[in-house]
């Protein structure tokens, strides 16, 4: 056995002590040996046999023979060392008048062990009260918080603001075009209706959600400056918000956020790109794009599509309105609507068949446009707002259809993409089989290993695909 010695020491931060190890053997005779010392006191160090604590904590010594491998351990309690600085949180806050906030403090020593302390606390808020660690504040100002501990002081700041106000009040607002700015006059009031002269944030909303500025910094209780809303929609309406408080009684009146017809619109909403060139329309106007549109028009026109596939995620209902909420529609096909899709969720419809279809007496009606592979999307004129969707058509049933890929291979898979319940083998130019796979889903990612899972070498592979009444073969490269 090795015995450490001391078996158990407690000291502070920085302390040291000196260890000695010795071993026994079974017949009780001991000797002093030399040994390597360890701890896993994460700051505590060594030279040699001494021990500098670090961290406060538990700790275990570990001593090792140096000849024979023999271990044995003792026990460290390491205590915080004397307190070189103090810390009170918050380090800052912002209140208003007649809150409060509760502090803390820590102290530290020259190692970097930290811990709570008791602290006497002030401010020079010349009306501020204190219960305890809890401050009240009262007068209007930045103020200074000391904290003290034996013979150590901290500081932190504090910023009063004037008690909150009861209500909001929002200048009229007539209708507005989307994008430019307009003035507005927003007040603080008290719960007589007359004016405070609160001065700090105030966090505005709109229903568009596209409001900016957002935040807005008012002084003595009136801030006037110009805004604008980058969104069109009927019945908007702003709000207020202060410290979290929402105003929803100082909610403005109800007005219309409409596009300039006269000029040329770009519209970008999830997968939805809508052109609309200057005065394709006779009026101002209000677009509106739902993604969630339903119905059972909707469902009869899916179930038509038969052998043709629906990428459900690009449905989308478009609509242009007018400041009445009538529908608008133009002299001719003019604005230009997109619809992103994305590679993995074509499943096994080809790409190059994908049209933008609109809804129309119950059934999918293809709008003549075109495909850009490389950006994910099909672009189609229009001439009327309505439902539309992207469609396209599945694979054949042929193996010619299967796409293989990467081919060459330089990392750990190759895909098989249009498979549908196909067998997939895999040969060396030997002629022996090495893998074979049946297939019943649109895709097979092989791991480029063979059955018994040994991950295959470089060089060129034949594979097979067999359908149920043809098969092809081809050949693909592996490089590692």
């Amino acid at each position: 056995a090795l015995m450490i010695e001391p078996a158990t020491w407690a000291g502070t931060s920085g302390d040291t002590t000196a260890y000695m190890a010795t071993a026994k053997d079974t017949a009780g005779n001991t000797w002093t040996v030399t040994a390597a010392f360890s701890s896993d006191d994460p700051w505590g160090t060594w030279t040699g046999s001494m021990y500098t604590a670090g961290m406060v904590g538990t700790w275990t010594v570990r001593g090792t023979d140096t000849a024979t491998g023999l271990s044995g351990t003792a026990t460290v309690v390491v205590l915080h060392g004397t307190a070189t600085g103090l810390m009170i949180e918050p380090a800052w806050g912002t209140i208003t008048s007649g809150a409060t906030i509760s502090y803390t403090a820590a102290a530290c020593d020259t190692v970097g062990n930290v811990w709570s302390v008791t602290t006497a606390f002030s401010c020079d808020d010349p009306l501020g009260t204190w219960t305890g660690s809890v401050y009240t504040a009262s007068m209007v100002g930045t103020w200074t918080i000391t904290g003290i501990y034996i013979d150590l002081y901290a500081f932190a700041t504090v910023i009063v603001l004037p008690k909150l106000p009861a209500a909001i009040s929002i200048s009229p607002i007539p209708d507005q075009i989307c994008h430019q700015p307009f003035n507005l006059t927003i007040m603080t009031l008290n719960k007589q209706g007359s004016l405070l002269p609160y001065s700090g944030a105030i966090t505005i909303f709109d229903l568009t959600g596209t409001i900016t500025p957002n935040v807005i910094e008012i002084r003595d209780g009136v801030w006037t400056g110009d805004i604008r809303i980058n969104k069109s929609r009927l019945n908007n309406q702003i709000s207020c918000e202060i410290a979290g408080l929402k105003y929803p009684g100082g909610a403005s009146n109800l007005f219309d956020v409409l596009i300039d017809n006269a000029s040329d619109e770009k519209i970008v909403d999830e997968n939805v790109v809508l052109e609309i060139q200057a005065n394709s329309v006779d009026e101002d106007y209000c677009l509106e794009i739902n993604h969630e549109p339903s119905g059972w028009e909707i469902n009869n026109a899916n179930h038509q599509a038969g052998t043709a596939s629906v990428l459900e995620d690009t449905l989308c209902e478009i609509k242009i309105t007018d400041a009445s909420n009538r529908e608008l529609t133009f002299p001719q096909p003019s604005i230009a609507i997109s619809l992103v899709y994305q590679p993995e969720d074509l499943g096994n419809i080809d790409p190059k068949t994908l049209q933008i279809c609109r809804l129309q007496n119950g059934q999918w009606i293809p709008v003549h446009g075109r495909v850009y592979p490389n950006a994910k999307r099909v672009t189609a004129l229009i001439d009327k707002p309505g439902i539309f969707v992207l469609k396209g058509v599945a694979f054949g049933n042929s193996p010619l259809d299967v796409i293989v890929y990467p081919n060459p291979c330089k990392g750990k898979e190759i895909i098989f993409r249009h498979t549908n319940d196909y067998t997939i083998e895999i040969y060396d130019l030997a002629g022996d089989l090495l893998k074979r796979q049946h297939v019943q889903g649109a895709e097979y990612r092989w791991g480029t290993r063979d059955d018994y899972g040994r991950l295959l070498d470089s060089g060129a592979y034949i594979y097979v695909i067999i359908g149920k009444k043809e098969s092809i073969r081809g050949k693909v490269v592996i490089i590692r």
